[in-house]
C-alpha cells in the first residue's frame, strides 16, 4: 500500500483549524447546519453547511482569515485558540516546514514572542513595541479605573483619607498616559480610543496623526522620547512577572 504524502502546509493549517471549529462548535452544542444559519443570521456571513464540514473534515484546501474571525465570533472563542491547537498538541507546522511550540506561535501572532525562527531584526522590534505600548495604556485605564472604588463599609474619616490618596494616584496614572499617548502619536500612529470619562486626557494634545502612505517616511521628532517611555514600560512589564502579576 502506497504511503500518503503529508497535506501541503495551508492543508494542514486549514485542516488543523477545522479540527479546532468542530471542538468548539460541539462544546456550544450546535449543528454545523446550526453554525451556518447563526453566521447568516448574525454576520451576514454565507458559509454553507457542506462549507464547513468540509473545513471540518479536512477536506479544504485552505481557510481564510475572515472565516476564522466570523467562526470565532459566533463560537465565541478567541481567534487565537482557533489558529493555534493550545493545549492540544506539543507543536504546529507554523510555517512552511516550521514547527513551534503552540504557545510560542499564539505570542508570535499577538506580537509578544520572537519570529518562529531566527532572530527578530530592527524593523520588527519596533512594529512589535507598538503593541507593548497599546498593551500598557489599556493596564493603566485598568489601573485607574481601581482607583475610582472607594469600599462601602469604611467610616467617613477612612473614605476621605483613601478618596485623597486614590485622586493623587489617579493623576500619576493620567500623566503616565499622557506620557503613553504622545509616545504613541511621536511614532506616526494613532493612540488608543479613550473612554468618556478620560477624554480629558487629549484636551491640549494635537490631532493625532494619520498613518501615512507606503511612499512617505514618517517624521521620527519624538523617537527619543517614544524609546525613554518603552524602555519603562519593558521594565515595569518585567517587574510585574517576576512579581507573579501581569497586570493586565
Amino acid at each position: 500500500m502506497p504511503e500518503s504524502r503529508p497535506k501541503p502546509w495551508p492543508e494542514s493549517l486549514a485542516a488543523a483549524v477545522g479540527q479546532r471549529v468542530a471542538y468548539y462548535r460541539r462544546e456550544r452544542g450546535l449543528t454545523a447546519q446550526q453554525l451556518s444559519d447563526e453566521l447568516k443570521t448574525r454576520l451576514g456571513v454565507n458559509m454553507k453547511r457542506t462549507v464547513l464540514g468540509g473545513l471540518e473534515s479536512g477536506a479544504r484546501k485552505a481557510v481564510g482569515l475572515a472565516e476564522i474571525l466570523a467562526i470565532a465570533y459566533v463560537l465565541g472563542v478567541p481567534p487565537l485558540l482557533l489558529m493555534t491547537p493550545l493545549g492540544e498538541r506539543a507543536d504546529i507546522e507554523l510555517l512552511p516546514g516550521v514547527d513551534a511550540d503552540p504557545w510560542d506561535a499564539a505570542q508570535w501572532i499577538t506580537g509578544e514572542g520572537k519570529p518562529p525562527s531566527g532572530s527578530p531584526d530592527a524593523l520588527w522590534r519596533r512594529n512589535a513595541d507598538l503593541l507593548t505600548l497599546y498593551r500598557e495604556h489599556t493596564a493603566k485605564e485598568a489601573e485607574w479605573r481601581a482607583q475610582t472604588r472607594i469600599p462601602p463599609d469604611l467610616s467617613p474619616e477612612e473614605a476621605n483619607r483613601l478618596f485623597e490618596r486614590a485622586a493623587a494616584r489617579r493623576a500619576e496614572i493620567e500623566d503616565a498616559l499622557r506620557y503613553i499617548r504622545r509616545s504613541i502619536r511621536g511614532r506616526g500612529d494613532l493612540p488608543p480610543a479613550l473612554p468618556p470619562e478620560l477624554a480629558h486626557l487629549d484636551a491640549d494634545e494635537p490631532e493625532p496623526r494619520l498613518r501615512p502612505t507606503a511612499d512617505v517616511v514618517p517624521a521620527r521628532s519624538n523617537e527619543a522620547e517614544s524609546e525613554r517611555v518603552l524602555a519603562e514600560v519593558r521594565l515595569r512589564r518585567q517587574t510585574r512577572r517576576k512579581d507573579g502579576s501581569t497586570g493586565e
